[in-house]
């Protein structure tokens, strides 16, 4: 019919239900004015609504997507705008509480039933049935994401609107009849509609929720944790195998069968030993970057060392349960048990990234051709489980109106929270070994998991983890895994070593410790973690080793890391902020050690870096050694501050 009474009209036409969104933006893409009109087949426009919908449009600049005044065919209002979901309001709008209290506040705020619907207002969101949207907005923020089939798909775009700095406005001089059914809340527990929603609604906050994108950004702990689980139930059932598989041969076998709770000590051995050189085979660090036929040559290795300890355990203590057949038979059953483990973690992850839940948001930085080209590649391959927020040149230019605070150290932090980024892949990058450096920082400092996409990467330092994605070798610049609890590690450590150290020193030491200075004294103010400042006495004098044990042990310095500076000091270089948002400065470190040679200013921090990326419990006690030496051999080293 449109064909044949509106020849002038362009008509797309799907052979098969492509779902809401995915419809919506094939009419987009076509599309060629300043805004685009969204209407669905069951809207009925009052003449003079849209015209009020462009005009406002027009006066406000601001507004990225204008809807309008709907209502039901009996001439009622209907609530067409909304609050975004909380989990109250999904109780109450999706479970049988809804129905024990219909009057609840939680329904009317979230339908925001309580007010007029006559005056122009902000609101976080609007049906998808009516919306005009600025096409300049759409530039910004995307189309409509095409994860949601239907339902859901308006809520998330106009989240996304307001996250780009875009009004959602509701024109109530923009009138239409909407016959809205509600099918996915009728028909019962069946209704096909309603499984869409719920659907919907899963993906909705499996994107967004704050709790999901914080586990998310930690998903090697998570990861880790469930192959450390996989492992103890695989041994211990492939011990209980074994013992079944004696039992059965005992009258082939000529050694006596024990009852398997006799077994208790030996079982408990097995479980330490086995876990414990898994552990140190690297099999629990970095999961997610690791090949299952990867973890199937550590785990046959792992088996192997194990064996060799649970046999030299038995026969230096001479146990009376000790059984070669037992063990020879629980090997294969572990190493069964441990692969079918990561094979089902692994595969359930996969058809989660498939069907579009549990995507990582990355922001693609690099050269912008390739960068590009590496982005359109990760769109079309969903099981990589990667959404992309925004591709980028690693050098800000004009168009990058909405991102351009990414580059900024104090913007970098919003657009990650804003935007759920989990990791930033980089590409080809421009940046100076100091820019790069600088970014890789910011990144760690929020959470975020750098990676370079280059062939470089297999000649960078083993410990980085490399992988491969897209078939371009990947490395980690910088992993997350355990970062907060090894910073905690790491605190209690020099806690405890200044304790120790203090006790050594005597009764005179604590209590220069834990004596700040007067405002009398010779002092100066340092800067510390996370913008705190302290005070430290200025002099050379015996109680100097005490003050600066001290400070460790209240956390103001850490036994090793960047030079104190003052406020000041740091106020005016934005490296140095950035460097004291990750860390604390440190008693020594490298700049200790190097002091001597007259670093410069840009020296001493690329040194810093260098050294924050290299970061380990090795490295920090090879300074601190070097650096109880260099007080030993340069007698003028012994400063106030050593």
């Amino acid at each position: 019919m449109v064909a044949e009474e509106y020849p002038g009209a362009r008509l797309l036409v799907n052979r098969e239900n492509a779902g809401y969104s995915r419809a919506v933006n094939q009419a987009i893409r076509t599309a060629a004015g300043r805004y685009v009109l969204i209407l669905n087949p069951d809207i009925e426009v009052i003449p003079g609504s849209i015209d009020a919908l462009a005009r406002h449009l027009d006066e406000d600049p601001g507004t990225g997507i204008a809807g309008g005044k709907l209502l039901n065919p009996d001439g009622t209002l209907q609530y067409s705008c909304r609050t975004f979901y909380t989990f109250k309001t999904l109780l109450h709008r999706r479970t049988p509480i809804g129905k024990l209290f219909p009057n609840s506040r939680i329904v009317r705020d979230h339908l925001m039933m309580d007010w007029n619907h006559e005056t122009v207002r902000e609101v976080d969101w609007m049906l998808g049935a009516c919306m005009m949207v600025r096409a300049e907005a759409i530039t910004d923020v995307g189309l409509m994401d095409e994860r949601f089939f239907m339902y859901f798909e308006d809520v998330d775009w106009c989240y996304r609107m307001k996250q780009h700095g875009w009004k959602v406005v509701y024109v109530p001089g923009a009138r239409m009849t909407h016959a809205h059914r509600r099918e996915s809340a009728a028909g019962g527990v069946f209704n096909l509609r309603l499984f869409a929603h719920l659907n919907s609604m899963f993906r909705f906050f499996d994107k967004w929720n704050t709790l999901l994108y914080r586990l998310r950004k930690h998903r090697d702990l998570l990861l880790a944790a469930l192959h450390l689980g996989g492992d103890v139930i695989a041994v211990n059932a492939a011990f209980a195998g074994a013992w079944a598989l004696r039992t059965l041969l005992r009258s082939v076998l000529a050694r006596p069968v024990f009852p398997l709770e006799s077994y208790g000590a030996f079982l408990l051995l097995m479980n330490a030993v086995v876990l414990l050189v898994n552990a140190i085979l690297g099999l629990y660090r970095r999961p997610s970057s690791r090949a299952l036929l990867d973890d199937a040559f550590e785990i046959a290795k792992g088996l192997a060392f194990s064996t060799l300890i649970l046999m030299a355990s038995t026969f230096l203590t001479r146990s009376e349960l000790y059984s070669r057949f037992m063990l020879a038979a629980f090997v294969p059953f572990a190493f069964a048990g441990m692969i079918l483990g990561r094979f089902v973690l692994a595969r359930a992850a996969r058809a989660l990234r498939q069907s579009r839940f549990d995507q990582t948001r990355v922001v693609v930085l690099g050269e912008r051709v390739t960068a590009t080209e590496l982005a359109r590649r990760l769109e079309a391959r969903p099981e990589l489980g990667y959404e992309i927020v925004a591709t980028l040149p690693d050098r800000p230019a004009k168009e990058e109106r909405r991102f351009r605070e990414f580059w900024d150290a104090d913007g970098i932090r919003e657009v990650i929270r804003r935007h759920r980024v989990g990791e930033v892949l980089l590409v080809k990058p421009t940046l100076s070994d100091r820019d790069l450096a600088r970014l890789v920082l910011l990144c760690r400092r929020d959470g975020v998991r750098p990676r370079l996409v280059s062939g470089l990467a297999d000649f960078l330092p083993g410990h980085l983890a490399v992988s491969e994605l897209l078939g371009r070798p990947v490395v980690d610049l910088g992993s997350l895994e355990g970062g907060h609890v090894a910073r905690r590690l790491r605190r209690a450590t020099d806690a405890a070593l200044a304790a120790v150290a203090l006790f050594f020193l005597g009764p005179f030491a604590w209590s220069r410790a834990f004596r700040s200075p007067a405002e009398s004294e010779p002092h100066e103010t340092i800067h510390g973690l996370e913008g705190t400042t302290f005070r430290r006495r200025v002099g050379i004098g015996r109680g100097a080793a005490a003050e600066t044990l001290g400070h460790v042990l209240r956390g103001h310095l850490a036994l090793v890391g960047p030079r104190p500076f003052r406020p000041e000091e740091v106020a005016e270089r934005e490296d140095l902020r950035v460097v004291f948002d990750l860390v604390r400065p440190g008693a020594t470190g490298p700049w200790r050690l190097h002091e001597r040679e007259g670093l410069s200013a840009d020296e001493e921090i690329s040194l810093t870096l260098s050294y924050l990326q290299n970061q380990s419990p090795q490295e920090d006690l090879k300074i601190v050694l070097e650096t109880l030496a260099l007080r030993w051999t340069h007698p003028e080293s012994k400063r106030s501050d050593s």
